[in-house]
């Protein structure tokens, strides 16, 4: 039933089928990109991350309970850390640890006003975000589909397979394309616009973003202006850059509070989940993060009249 990996340790090829959400889903991923942040609280908006992203660290932090603890193991004379028990869950809940440590490193540096710095985060805490929704329920026709189980072994894939001698290790990599998470996640139960559409707005983030990762001659050029003109190479505080990068940030941190609740939900922690659909609420309220009205007319004034528009308005 499961195969052995490379750290000795059994892999379980069977997803935590009685975990699975069975929708509907709340609102979640690219369907927030379509936020409305108060300005009015924009100067609040920073301490209101903080504690926000604090009470999802200690969820997060809490939902560790649920698993097994790491132990640690001999890999090629080094010592390392690892879960004995790898599966689904386990992936879905370390994606979550990884998206709270996002966020405070993004509020480091939005502190400093390294707003492209932050977007490189947000890109990270974007696909961890898809990564949870695409493990969330079985997506082949009497189970997990294959993509999902391909995704699950790929995960928890030693980086060598010779620790010894990294330069003699294959290092091949069986990764799920974004593009098939991206067509996955617009057919999970729910969503609130066509597949197509979801589909689209998933990519439209993706590629957006995928500038500051690699450093695109239009995203580098943001860095450019003042007077007198000049690249700003030690941060943007105090520039329309800086509102405009907290404005951003708040969509990002309301994916990952959705992201968490899924993981709260297939865990069965209902305490945690009850918490965070408290913090869920407040942020809709303090941020103003969800459009009102049909989603569905609001993309399509999002395809009439252009994403950047509607996003900066």
């Amino acid at each position: 039933m499961g195969q052995q990996g490379a750290s000795g340790f059994t892999f379980i090829e069977e997803f935590h089928e009685s975990s699975f959400i069975k929708g509907p889903f709340p609102p979640c991923c690219p369907h927030s990109m379509i936020i409305r942040a108060n300005d009015l609280i924009m100067s609040s908006l920073k301490r209101y991350f903080k504690k926000t992203i604090f009470e999802l660290e200690m969820c997060v932090q809490a939902l560790g309970d649920y698993f097994d603890r790491p132990v640690l193991i001999d890999y090629g004379g080094f010592p390392y850390f690892r879960h004995k028990s790898q599966n689904d869950l386990l992936a879905s809940y370390l994606k979550c640890v990884r998206v709270i440590s996002s966020l405070n490193a993004a509020l480091i540096l939005l502190e400093k006003g390294f707003t492209q710095e932050v977007y490189v985060l947000c890109r990270c805490i974007d696909e961890f975000c898809q990564d949870v929704w695409f493990l969330s329920t079985p997506l082949g026709e009497n189970g997990p589909s294959k993509d999902q189980l391909r995704f699950i072994e790929e995960f928890f894939q030693e980086e060598f397979d010779e620790p010894n001698n990294p330069l003699k290790s294959t290092q091949k990599r069986d990764r799920v394309s974004r593009n098939k998470i991206f067509s996955a996640i617009s057919r999970l139960d729910g969503q609130p616009i066509n597949p197509s559409d979801s589909r689209e707005l998933q990519r439209t983030l993706h590629q957006a973003f995928s500038g500051y990762v690699h450093g695109a001659y239009t995203h580098i050029m943001e860095l450019y202006g003042g007077l007198p003109p000049r690249f700003h190479t030690t941060g943007m505080k105090g520039t329309p850059r800086e509102k405009e990068c907290e404005k951003q940030l708040v969509s990002y941190i309301y994916r990952s509070i959705i992201a968490v609740k899924f993981v709260a939900r297939r865990t069965q922690a209902s305490a945690l989940d009850s918490k965070l659909s408290q913090i869920s609420e407040d942020f809709i309220k303090q941020t103003e993060c969800i459009t009102k009205g049909p989603v569905e007319k609001s993309v399509n004034r999002l395809k009439r009249d252009g994403v950047k528009k509607d996003i900066q308005s």
